[in-house]
This record gives C-alpha cells, structure tokens and sequence, in this order.
C-alpha cells in the first residue's frame, strides 16, 4: 500500500448516516492539513480559465483538448460530464491540470446517437474565430461577429450538471485499469459505456433521440431531486462512503473540503442514480458504521500500481478481489480518491435489476414481432387483392375486344 494512500485512509473519520429511501450516506472527515489548492472544472469553465474543445475540426471520441490559460491548478473528476461540441463526454480518470498547460485529455463517449455541433453551419473558418466573411448588404459587421461568437460557443465544452452514475463509472474505471496494464492509456471500454447507458435507458423507461446519459438524468430528475435535497453537509466534509439497499456501493474523497462541498450534489446524485435504477428495499439499517469502517481497512490490502498522470501528480490504481480504486498523489498528497466494490461483491439486488431489462427487452422483442406480423398479413391482403383487381381488369379488356369484334361483323 502506498504511504500517502495508507496515510489517508488511516486518518479518516466516519460521521453518523444519513439516509433517504434506499441510499444511505456517512459523511467522511480527515484529521489531515489539505497542501495542494486547486479549483473545480465547472468554475473554471464559467470564469474561462480553462477551455476544452475537441482535438480538431474532424474531432476523435476518446479525446479532447484542454487549454489552462490560468495561473490556477484545475481539478477534474473522473466521470465528470462534458456536454456540448460534436458529442458529450466523461472523463476517464481524474486530472490535475497545472497552470498554463496544453493538453489532450482521456474521455469516453455519452452520447453515441450525435457527431455533429450543434446549430447550422456558419460561415467561417474552422479554428479561426477572430475572423469573419461578411457578404454586403445580408449583415453588419456585428451581426456577423455575434454568428462568430456563437459558433465559437458551439465549438466549446460547457459543464454538465450531473457526474456518470456510480455502476457506469465502476465500470469504466475497471476497463481503464486494464488499458493502462496493458500500456495503452487512459482508454475505456466505449462500447461497454454505450451498453450501461442503454440499459439505464431501458430500466429507467426513458427515451432519447441521441441516447444521451444526459436525457436519462433529465427524464428522473423530479425522483433525483428527493434524493439529493434530502441529504445535508456537515462541517469539514470531505467525502462519502455510500450504501444502497444495505450493500456498500462506493467511496468519493476530495483533499479539500471547501472544493468537495462543490461537487457534493454531484456526487450524490451520481449514487442517487443507482439507487433510484436497482428499486428500494429500504434495507439501509444492514449496512452499520461498523461495515463502513471495515472496509476502509479492506482498501488497506488491495494491490497498488502507480501510471503517470496526464496532469501533475501519479496516477495510482486498486485492486483486488473486494475493491477497484483510484487515486490521484501529488507530492504525497492524495489528491482524490474513488473506489467501489468489485461486481461479485454489489450484493443481492444485482439480479433484480438485471432482470428488469432483461424482461423489457423480451417485450420489445414481442412487441417488434407481432408488429411485424401484423404488417406481413396486411402486406398479404394488400397483394391478393392486388391480384384480384388485376384479373378483373384483364376481364373487362377481353369482354370489350369481344364486343368490339361482333359490333364490326353486324
């Protein structure tokens, strides 16, 4: 176990739960001095110190590009949501990005129906907004400029409201940790996301025209709202360890408290999510202080490997057969730190869901069979009576030749 991860982990405190439903929370504290000062992604987006942008005009899915025109350090979360641009996206790990620093950053896809900006094409030239064609007598010089500055703001990622959900995150961080073994980066398994989001689509009964993670959270955002408002901060909090349905489903822990206090609703809607997703046992009394407190020890013994970040700081990585994990270090501090229980430990209400899809799908397929039933049999009558016309047609020209041939021989 590394030092700073150990450190951490030993110096934490576990608060009274809170719970609503299904989803219980302990507030998480630390004894430890936060070193590092940083800022979040979505307040340096909205001061534009940072920008992020795809790589280029033709755009990649697993990348985009970030610009810190800052002398700030910017923190962005693993899972944390980009929208806007050809598509959106999530980050695939956390990055610490240092003041004035160009940069490509590892991401994964949210939206696989689109690939394309938003809006009609204007008239200027990609990467070149500072210029402008203006045609005389069809604009003035600022009408032409705000069609610039719009097609700039299309061109930029803003920051989504909403993190990826806790199960689809797990997920994505288990496929990244074996890329990085396998010495090929921060790189997900993208069809894998697309899969997870489909099924929340499917469980939660909610469509999208461009199967956006996004519409899903919009869709239940009334029943995530009682979630999220029913849970409070408490002082000095800097994380949280979550159940729901009285089974442990994850760790979120940020270095300082002033920054976690910015993504808490976040966070808790990311695990809200889940919740909302597997249907309430409102069985939370199962999982005590207690179980909180001895899986922190578990985190103890899992196996640590370290990568370079694309940030500053090292990139390290648990796991082990209870736990799959990520930290983010910056001279001996840790940064970030998420972690969530390996699939044969999420507990009993795994099937369930499961299930759920799997019969809605068995509905689709029905429903998709008889719809085509009923169209091959109006197919069928259409093309008899078709062919009954026809006959009848041909009658008549043959009676009439008939008629024609007697009225000339009288």
């Amino acid at each position: 176990m590394s030092k700073p991860i150990q450190h951490a982990l030993e110096n934490l405190t576990i608060a009274e739960h809170q719970h609503y439903e299904n989803l219980l929370i302990f507030p998480i504290l630390s004894k430890l001095d936060a070193k590092q000062e940083y800022v979040m992604l979505a307040e340096a987006l909205q001061q534009n110190w940072i920008e992020i942008t795809e790589i280029s005009e033709s755009g990649s899915v697993p990348e985009l590009f970030l610009r810190n025109y800052s002398e700030r350090f910017v923190l962005i979360l693993d899972g944390e949501e980009l929208v806007g641009a050809k598509q959106n996206r999530v980050l695939n790990t956390t990055l610490l990005i240092p003041p004035a620093a160009k940069m490509e950053i590892p991401v994964s896809c949210t939206e696989q129906g689109r690939w394309s900006y938003g809006g009609p094409r204007r008239n200027y030239r990609p990467n070149s907004f500072n210029e402008f064609s203006l045609n005389p007598g069809e604009r003035t010089s600022e009408e032409a400029q705000e069609e610039v500055q719009e097609a700039q703001r299309e061109h930029q990622f803003r920051a989504s409201e909403h993190m990826m959900f806790a199960r689809g995150k797990s997920g994505k961080m288990r496929n990244v940790h074996q890329s990085l073994k396998k010495g090929m980066g921060h790189r997900s398994n993208q069809s894998t996301v697309w899969a997870d989001i489909q099924n929340v689509q499917m469980c939660m009964d909610v469509e999208s025209e461009t199967s956006a993670m996004a519409d899903v959270y919009e869709g239940k955002k009334q029943h995530l709202q009682d979630y999220t408002n029913s849970f409070r901060l408490v002082a000095g909090q800097q994380g949280v360890l979550v159940a729901i349905n009285g089974q442990l489903a994850g760790i979120e822990y940020l270095s300082r408290s002033e920054n976690f206090s910015k993504v808490f609703t976040k966070i808790v809607e990311s695990y809200s999510f889940d919740a909302l997703a597997r249907g309430s046992h409102d069985d939370h009394e199962q999982f005590s202080k207690e179980s909180a407190e001895a899986w922190l020890k578990t985190m103890l013994k899992a196996k640590l490997e370290s990568y370079p970040s694309r940030g500053v700081g090292l990139d390290y990585r648990l796991e082990s057969e209870e736990v799959v994990g990520a930290g983010l270090i910056e001279k001996e501090e840790v940064i970030n730190l998420s972690a969530f229980p390996q699939p044969a430990n999420q507990g009993h209400d795994e099937d369930p869901n499961s299930s759920r899809i799997q019969r809605k799908r068995e509905r689709q397929r029905r429903a998709l069979q008889a719809t085509e039933h009923r169209s091959n049999q109006e197919s069928s009558l259409h093309s008899r009576s078709s062919g009954l016309d026809s006959r009848r047609h041909e009658e008549r020209i043959v009676e009439n030749l008939r008629r024609c041939r007697r009225t000339e021989k009288s």
